[in-house]
């Protein structure tokens, strides 16, 4: 299939491609100047094809990139790639180009194409991105396109955010040591500031038979940095209870009590001063909760 559209001035080209926007005023802007853009079309053979000149230039640097480089060319081949990646969208009619296709003939064999045209995909096609990131939100797609439709869905759809993250975090059998759910909890979902984010980060931080510990800790981060006011106390005593449940996760225990200690202090300060137990206390624990009692002023620091 070729695509063809005719070279365009700078100015002429901006005003044909805006950065789209969803109903709510979402916008992904291009990371690239126009003019850069401009400036590598006109240095390609087919300057007739732009659409294709350009996808064929950035599948080759993306097979370079795959190869091997010399030390120090990566970074070089990456912008590069970027560059020609983005430039497609900038094209006149980009939202018509078969992104789809382009993506699920490469995901599995050159990620770093596929991750780069997916968020030139998202800056041509706006809102209308939303299915072909549902579609290709597989466990065996890119990771870092996966982190990036994630956050694209929360913005343009919360709702299919929510839905479609949750089947990642709760449903979903990870690759071996990959950390997706860690980075979809720490780069998207905390990030979010509806309830639809507070109760997901909830359901994480209490899901004991998840084999991921590292995204329950990082679930229970989220939690405390968020600091809403107005669950503040509700979230507390969840953390407070996890403190108690897990007798034998000295990371949940921790990280646990800390938030609870953040965002609702007085329901923790009893086992701080004393007055209630630590149960299952072991000698690590001991020294965090002294720790602890030091940051909160109850011990001095010469004691």
């Amino acid at each position: 299939m070729r695509i063809s559209f005719p070279l365009l001035s700078v100015a002429a080209l901006s005003l044909l491609s805006p950065s789209p926007r969803g109903a709510a005023g979402v916008a992904f802007p291009s990371t690239v100047p126009i003019g850069a853009s401009i400036a590598l079309i006109e240095t390609l053979p087919g300057r007739e094809e732009p659409a294709e000149e350009l996808f064929v230039h950035a599948r080759t640097l993306a097979e370079r990139v795959r190869t091997g480089t010399l030390p120090g060319q990566e970074i070089a081949l990456r912008r590069r790639l970027e560059l020609a990646v983005r430039s497609l969208a900038s094209l006149p009619n980009a939202a018509e180009l078969p992104w789809e296709a382009w993506m699920e003939a490469h995901r599995t064999t050159l990620p770093e194409l596929t991750e780069e045209l997916f968020l030139a995909a998202r800056q041509a096609m706006g809102s209308q991105i939303v299915p072909l990131a549902m579609s290709l939100d597989r466990w065996d797609s890119p990771r870092r396109m996966r982190v990036d439709m994630h956050q694209t869905l929360w913005a343009y759809d919360p709702i299919e955010g929510r839905n479609a993250s949750r089947r990642v975090l709760i449903k979903e059998k990870s690759r071996s040591n990959s950390p997706l759910k860690a980075e979809l909890i720490r780069e998207v979902i905390a990030h979010q500031p509806g309830m639809e984010a507070e109760a997901l980060l909830l359901e994480v931080a209490q899901s004991s038979h998840l084999p991921e510990e590292w995204a329950r800790r990082e679930a229970i981060r989220a939690l405390r940095e968020r600091n809403n006011r107005q669950s503040a106390q509700k979230v507390a005593t969840e953390m407070l209870a996890q403190f108690l449940a897990n007798p034998n996760n000295l990371g949940i225990r921790m990280e646990a009590f800390q938030a609870c200690m953040s965002l609702y202090p007085a329901l923790g300060m009893p086992f701080l001063t004393g007055e209630q137990a630590v149960p299952a206390s072991q000698p690590q624990l001991e020294e965090f909760m002294e720790a602890m009692r030091r940051r909160y002023g109850l011990v001095s620091d010469d004691s």
